[in-house]
């Protein structure tokens, strides 16, 4: 083979080379294209669906808020807790964490201790925990307008104890009662950050709330719900 034919042949290699490389970048670079824009799709069609689900628990928590029943069930808690005296959280956590008849806290509905804040609980417990599980919630509180969480379904740590002064008060759901407490408008919802949160095992969570209010119009304290981090 003559030297020309070689350089010729050698050219036409380069170009064929340069041709498949050009051929494939412009396929690598369509099959990136595509990629980002499933990625902002997906981005998007997430963040939709994460808004409707927090609009929804705005809603909710908005609309048992201004129930009669919860009211009723509020103002039966706290007085049962009054009674109790100073001790209340700790006699709660005893009676509730760890009930006698062997089952897990969360399923009691009376300690059988016969006093006027286990007949308030026996009330409203078998609908709470109803509720949380029917519509996927983690969590039910209430708390008193003092900060003391007289009330959830699950009864984790944070049962019985006070968000101003205890362990949880720099939590969410601290942040959530006081903003709740706060608002000029009736019916507003407080909504927190994501973030860990000890009592629940350190898993991620959001706090919406709501202030409660008496027939009267007076502040008697604050419902929330716990938003589960697996759905979120």
């Amino acid at each position: 083979m003559k030297s020309r034919d070689i350089v010729i042949l050698l050219l036409l290699i380069v170009v064929c080379t340069a041709g498949v490389f050009m051929v494939d970048e412009r396929y690598r670079e369509s099959q990136r294209a595509e990629a980002v824009e499933r990625f902002r799709l997906l981005s998007a069609l997430r963040k939709s669906a994460l808004l409707s689900y927090l609009d929804t628990a705005r809603a909710e928590v908005s609309f048992w808020g201004s129930s009669e029943h919860i009211g009723g069930a509020m103002a039966g808690l706290e007085a049962g807790w009054n009674a109790m005296g100073a001790d209340a959280g700790d006699q709660l956590q005893s009676l509730y964490m760890n009930p006698r008849q062997g089952q897990a806290p969360n399923v009691v509905s009376d300690a059988g201790d016969g006093s006027a804040y286990s007949a308030a609980h026996a009330d409203l417990h078998a609908f709470a925990r109803e509720f949380v599980t029917e519509r996927g919630y983690y969590d039910f509180f209430l708390i008193d307008a003092d900060g003391n969480i007289i009330y959830t379904v699950e009864k984790e740590a944070d049962y019985g104890t006070n968000l101003t002064a205890g362990p949880y008060a720099k939590t969410g759901l601290a942040d959530v009662f006081r903003e709740a407490l706060a608002a000029d408008i009736a019916g507003a919802v407080a909504l927190s950050d994501l973030a860990r949160y000890a009592p629940s095992g350190g898993a991620p969570a959001i706090f919406a709330g709501t202030a409660l209010r008496d027939a009267g119009g007076e502040l008697t304290g604050v419902l929330a719900l716990q938003l589960p981090s697996d759905t979120i």
